[in-house]
């Protein structure tokens, strides 16, 4: 039904923001930031930015923005310095995290999940090609692409993993591995 805060303590119920939310599947993790929390998904709904406040009786969500321009299914989003990073639908999109503009979008590599490690968003299409994005608010900067071998053809959910100058990527039963360490870089 939306994004709730609860306390860590004792478990209490503290804010709810409701309108990102949708009545099928709700995947993508919220972002929280300065006291700002932006949650999105997909199924024609979209993306908000609530800002928490405490006052005399508790914690409030008050809805800054909606924006239909981050539908995000499963992909999830990162941010990255003021901007957020991720699929609206088929397309990667990177909005202002305080307004929802958007800044750019760009089909990429289709539909699929991010992640970001060195200034580099790592966009993985559930089909499978994997794209080298530059982390640019203003303009889709594509590095290179590749397409791991030996896919098993059917729509592939996990998030791209960075870790030690490594690129993890799983596809149901099978984990592939690249080294991705600059190798310049000390």
């Amino acid at each position: 039904g939306g994004v709730v805060g609860v306390s860590a303590k004792d478990g209490k119920y503290l804010w709810r923001f409701n309108s990102p939310a949708n009545r099928t599947a709700n995947c993508s993790t919220p972002i929280f930031r300065d006291n700002m929390v932006f949650a999105a998904s997909g199924y024609n709904n979209g993306g908000g930015l609530a800002k928490l406040e405490k006052g005399p009786d508790g914690i409030t969500a008050t809805e800054v923005y909606f924006t239909k321009r981050m539908q995000n299914h499963h992909g999830g989003m990162v941010l990255v310095g003021d901007y957020i990073y991720g699929f609206d639908g088929a397309n990667l999109t990177c909005i202002e995290f305080k307004t929802g503009e958007v800044k750019w979008s760009d089909r990429s590599v289709g539909k699929g999940s991010v992640s970001y490690a060195d200034g580099h968003i790592y966009a993985r299409s559930e089909r499978g090609p994997v794209a080298l994005v530059e982390a640019n608010p203003e303009r889709y900067v594509e590095k290179g692409r590749f397409t791991p071998p030996d896919q098993i053809g059917q729509t592939t959910w996990p998030h791209p993993v960075i870790s030690g100058g490594k690129l993890y990527l799983r596809d149901m039963d099978q984990l592939f591995c690249y080294d991705i360490k600059d190798p310049g870089a000390k």
